[in-house]
């Protein structure tokens, strides 16, 4: 039997058909759609963490069971090798294949955490960034994703005219930028309207003065931010604008 409740062992009874050859493994899917097939269970499991449990016929002996906690997307969660008594996370996941200890992480960090949260603001303010599993924190305030395996600049070039007409070139390129930062101290957040429009500004039309220009002063401070750790998954990457 297949079970994700322990006052319930026999939950779901293992018909016939599924066979598991010597040194091979089967795939058995927690969809709650019994209907589907023999390797089809009637219950499903929640990604913020179950139990399940492997039961003899007797109906009462749990031959293996497990508690897991929450998960992460496309990160599978097993025995650090295969038959180990040791259990991790697995990326890239696992999935019906063997379980490798060099893929292995201890965990999935948790989100850091903003000290302000998005929304429009009238006064400038130092934004602080801590995390939950004491974690190294890096950030980017141009809108990139933070990679903290690299911290260097990177140069792009952005077409800022393209032509009208048939045969015609396009305009010059404009040099930008994109940087990841090790979070250390405060970010200062401050009103952006005096240093003028920096994607919009990008044309990407024939015309140099297209007009979907932004007419008021708004200006939009994106920070995004992720957890970094040794061992571990990196952290969701968290985004607020100001």
């Amino acid at each position: 039997y297949f079970t994700d409740d322990i006052t319930e062992l026999t939950k779901m009874k293992i018909s016939g058909g599924v066979a598991i050859p010597a040194n091979q493994r089967a795939i058995i899917w927690a969809s709650g759609e019994p209907q589907r097939g023999v390797n089809h269970l009637n219950f499903s499991l929640s990604a913020e963490g179950e139990f399940i449990a492997l039961v003899h016929p007797d109906g009462e002996t749990i031959v293996d069971s497990i508690s897991f906690g929450k998960q992460g997307t496309d990160v599978s969660f097993g025995r650090e090798t295969d038959g180990a008594y040791s259990r991790r996370f697995f990326s890239p996941a696992s999935f019906n294949s063997q379980n490798k200890a060099s893929d292995t992480y201890l965990g999935i960090l948790e989100p850091q955490h903003f000290s302000h949260e998005s929304g429009f603001l009238q006064n400038s303010f130092d934004l602080s960034l801590s995390s939950p599993n004491n974690a190294t924190l890096y950030y980017t305030d141009d809108s990139s994703e933070p990679t903290p395996s690299d911290l260097n600049s990177k140069i792009y070039n952005h077409v800022n005219q393209y032509a009208e007409f048939p045969n015609q070139s396009n305009g010059s390129f404009i040099t930008k930028f994109y940087r990841t930062y090790q979070y250390q101290t405060p970010v200062s957040i401050i009103d952006k309207t005096s240093q003028g429009i920096y994607y919009a500004g990008i044309a990407t039309t024939y015309d140099q003065n297209p007009n979907y220009f932004p007419s008021n002063n708004h200006r939009i401070h994106t920070i995004k931010a992720v957890a970094s750790k040794p061992g571990y998954l990196d952290s969701d990457v968290i985004s607020q604008n100001y």
